[in-house]
This record gives C-alpha cells, structure tokens and sequence, in this order.
C-alpha cells in the first residue's frame, strides 16, 4: 500500500504557520515545487474524515467555507514575513497555504466539537540541519551513525535526530551512503523526482539539478526505488514493486525525466560509480556524451557538445586529481576535435564525432 509520509505532512503545517527554521522551509519548499501533486494528498486525508460540503449548516463550517472562497478570490495574503514574500505570490501556492491554514482550523473545531483533545504534533516535529559539500566532497555522520559521503556542489538536509518511525533525508547532487540497518524504522532518501528506500545497505544516489536522468547504484543489500514521494509499506517482503523497482548489488535504477521512465539494468563494476569517494574517475568505453555529464558534475561548469554525434564517442580512462583542463584536452585528442571557453565561461567541445 503506497501511503503519504505523515513526517513531512508535518513539515508543511509547521512551514505554514511560519515556525519552520531556515533549513526546514527551504527543505520544503524544496520538495513542494518537485512533487506538485503532494499537497493535495497530505490534505485529501483530513478533509475526507471532516466530510463537510459548501451546504452544511453549522456556522463554523460556512466559516470555512467563506475562507475557501475568498482564499480563491484574493490577489495579496498576508503571511508570515520570515518566509519569502515572493514565494506566495503565485496563486496556486497561496490558495494551497490558505487551505492548510483552513484545515487546521476545522479540524479544531471538529475535536472541539466532540469534547476531544486535540495535540499539535507539527510543534514537536524535530529541527533539520542542512550539510553542503561545496567544491570538494565531505563526509557527514548522520545520528543513527549512518554515514554519507557527499559529492562536490552536493546538499544534505536531515533532521537533528532521527525520532520519527522513518530515518528520512533530502539529498540534491550526489551522495554515497553506508545505512546502518534498523528493521523498526526504514531510511528514506528524497530526491528531486525519487524516493529510496533501505533498511541497511550501501549504495550510490546520483541526483544533481538539472540532469535529464537521476540513478541509483546499489553496492550492498536491497534498495526499492519510486517515482515520486509514495512508497510502499511492504516493500521488504515483496518480490517485486507494482510502483517502483527492487535493486540488489551491481543493480542500478535510472529515472530518464524526458520519457518519465523508471528503468534498471545491471552494472558491471560497482567502482565506476562510487570511485569519486576517493577522488578518482574512471571512465571504460564511456560515451562522451555521459563523460561531460560527469566532469559537469565533478567541476560545477556546464559543458555542452557542439554536435550530438560526438556524443558517441567514448573514452577509457582513470583520472586522479587531475585538472579539468587536461582531462578535456585527453578527450580532444581522442575523439580528435577541441574545445573552447565561452564569454559564460561554459565549454563548448568541438570535433566531427563518431
């Protein structure tokens, strides 16, 4: 059974009432603009239960109601000013804000109503902390003893301690984790168009902005892999995923966002995807066309092909340390073109291509 995740349901209330911290707001901020359809489904629970219709008489629900209304009908909001002003200007998110806020408030009124008490759990929700890489890699020790290793131009964000029933963190680039295992309470790695989900086990998750595909390379252990926020419960017992993948060593899963294809194969050398742990390259019979992905990556500098049959080239080699000057003149040589430095200070490489 795939179900919303009641951790960041939370998040976003918290984030609402403008009591989240910095890094809890951009963190959800974050994860609203790249799963568009999860506000409605961390709603849709609270208002089937509260059942009300436009229609019904109690003047606290048409006091909902109004407020709906004019939510959808307003051109400012007010709210509060520790978030960015200009983040709410766009209608859809201010008519959701305003939503939340209205659900709150009749959910109070329903336990109000019925003489129950009613928690504010979103207060208790635990801070997050956000880890950058910048140009080089870093390693961060999570609090469960977890560790992870960042990639360069990569960005961490997990809570202060792991208290609720799933162990989760964001990651934007790339990262490298080791999990320690813990059957009671799953590790989940939100990306910007995947969920992974582990109980222990090693693997690579290669996720950077603007990538046209995002990967997952196993090490150790399982891993099941969705499109989206949703996972499945059951997932550890299961044979296969009816809405993700099951991955077992030298497995990897890609999510191609031009097809909106959740794909798996299998990799022949684990290495080449984890060796940058240790700031070491390797490439064997590489297209170019991932090889500039990779040093794009690596090096935080767009590198674009002047033609797409240059792309087809490939290339074999280990690179250490090396600068990003003398691995792109290697690869000129092989594929015998060039490459030149644009006014943007992008690179373009040149050649007839294969």
């Amino acid at each position: 059974m795939n179900t919303p995740d009641p951790s960041i349901k939370l998040l976003i209330q918290k984030f609402v009432r403008g009591e989240c911290s910095p890094d809890e707001a951009a963190w959800v901020q974050d994860f609203l603009n790249n799963h568009p359809g999860a506000l409605e489904r961390y709603m849709d629970e609270d208002w089937e239960q509260l059942s009300y219709s436009k229609d019904d008489a109690s003047p606290q629900r048409k006091e909902v109601w109004k407020a709906v209304e004019q939510a959808t009908q307003t051109d400012k909001v007010t709210l509060n000013q520790s978030h960015s002003q200009a983040w709410y200007n766009n209608q859809f998110w201010r008519v959701a804000a305003i939503l939340l806020i209205v659900n709150a408030f009749a959910l109070a009124v329903v336990y109000q109503q019925t003489g129950l008490q009613f928690s504010n759990e979103a207060e208790n929700a635990v801070a997050l902390v956000t880890k950058e890489s910048g140009h080089d890699r870093r390693l961060i020790t999570l609090p469960d003893g977890t560790q992870v290793w960042l990639n360069a131009y990569s960005k961490l964000t997990y809570p202060q301690e792991f208290s609720e029933p799933v162990r989760q963190v964001s990651l934007s680039g790339e990262a490298f984790f080791d999990v320690v295992r813990n059957p009671e309470q799953p590790f989940i790695i939100r990306t910007r168009e995947l969920s992974t989900q582990v109980l222990g086990t090693s693997f690579n998750v290669m996720a950077y902005k603007g990538q046209s595909s995002l990967e997952v390379v196993v090490a150790t252990g399982r891993v099941a892999l969705y499109h989206g926020s949703e996972i499945d419960e059951n997932w550890e017992t299961a044979s296969d995923l009816s809405s993700g993948l099951l991955l077992t060593p030298n497995e990897r899963g890609v999510f191609r966002a031009e097809e909106n294809q959740l794909v798996k194969d299998t990799v022949e050398n684990v290495l080449f995807y984890t060796a940058w742990k240790q700031s070491v390259i390797i490439m064997e019979n590489t297209s170019i066309r991932d090889a500039v992905r990779i040093l794009s990556n690596k090096y935080n500098t767009k590198i674009t092909l002047e033609n797409d049959r240059l792309g087809n080239c490939t290339i074999t080699g280990e690179f250490r340390e090396q600068s990003l000057e003398l691995i792109l003149d290697m690869i000129s040589t092989s594929v015998q073109g060039g490459y030149t430095i644009q006014s943007d200070q992008s690179i373009l490489l040149t050649g007839k291509g294969c």
